[in-house]
């Protein structure tokens, strides 16, 4: 071997021996890794399950926590529950967050974390669900309009704004409605085992961080910056981009044509 191949041979391995004390004295120093998301607005509007449930999946093969902070109002049960199973698979100690309101829908997702936290301030509840109806039956006769529609059984136009619902009709949709809600109650108490609810906010009633505590729905009054000191490591924020002008009307028509809403335009989701 010539002086310059044993140089070149000695040079490979001390490079080789720098770069294996970095890696493992990196690799000592480095936390846990956090993982945060903001959950912010109408969940099937906003919030997209099929944006959301990706992104929680490709985070949640590795440990460490997740924080998922959320002011919602609400919205689609069914994206908010996509949301809530995937948090629930979540390899990370899941740590949800209630921030301004977590009402309605947002409960789903609220009450799938490890670890329910609720902001001081939070509004939380809006327990149940709800069948948004509008009938214009009085003004399309005022102005001459009449639905003709030809249907193959007595409930089938229940809903439709051109006329006013029979006794049938708002008998068949109640009894939707109840079983909606009986379901909706069913998951939010499989995620929370302790749920004690009282009668105001079984109704539906917003309440105070407290009494959600006390009610079952959270673990312990705190801050988001509390957290963030018992949580060490580098917090990295990977909440989908919410989508802008025509991609978010492009996205959101595709949404509802995949779930049926615009084969019947007469009636609409449940909320």
């Amino acid at each position: 071997m010539t002086s310059s191949q044993t140089w070149s041979t000695v040079a490979i391995s001390a490079l080789a021996a720098v770069i294996a004390w970095g890696f493992w004295r990196n690799l000592g120093d480095t936390q846990p890794e956090v993982v945060e998301m903001d959950l912010d607005g109408a969940i099937g509007t906003d919030v997209l399950a099929d944006q959301w449930v990706p992104v929680i999946r490709d985070h949640c093969m590795h440990e460490g926590a997740m924080v998922v902070r959320i002011t919602s109002p609400g919205g689609s049960p069914g994206e908010a529950a996509r949301i809530a199973s995937a948090l629930r698979a979540c390899h990370r100690t899941v740590y949800t967050v209630a921030e301004g309101v977590a009402a309605s829908a947002a409960l789903l997702p609220l009450t799938a974390g490890n670890e329910v936290i609720l902001d001081p301030y939070a509004l939380v509840g809006g327990m149940g669900i709800v069948k948004p109806m509008t009938s214009w039956a009085s003004f399309a006769q005022t102005v001459g309009v009449a639905d003709q529609s030809i249907a193959s059984g007595p409930l089938k136009l229940a809903g439709s704004p051109l006329r006013t619902l029979s006794e049938a009709e708002r008998a068949s949709i109640e009894r939707l409605v109840s079983a909606a809600s009986a379901q909706f109650r069913s998951d939010i108490a499989g995620q929370r085992p302790k749920l004690n609810l009282a009668p105001e906010t079984e109704q539906g009633a917003l309440i105070t961080a407290g009494a959600a505590r006390e009610q079952g729905i959270g673990d312990r009054v705190g801050t988001i910056d509390a957290l963030q000191r018992e949580l060490p490591g580098t917090w990295q924020n990977v909440t989908p981009t919410r989508p802008q002008g025509p991609q978010q009307i492009l996205t959101l028509a595709a949404g509802a044509i995949t779930r049926g809403i615009a084969a019947e335009i007469s009636t609409s989701p449940i909320e």
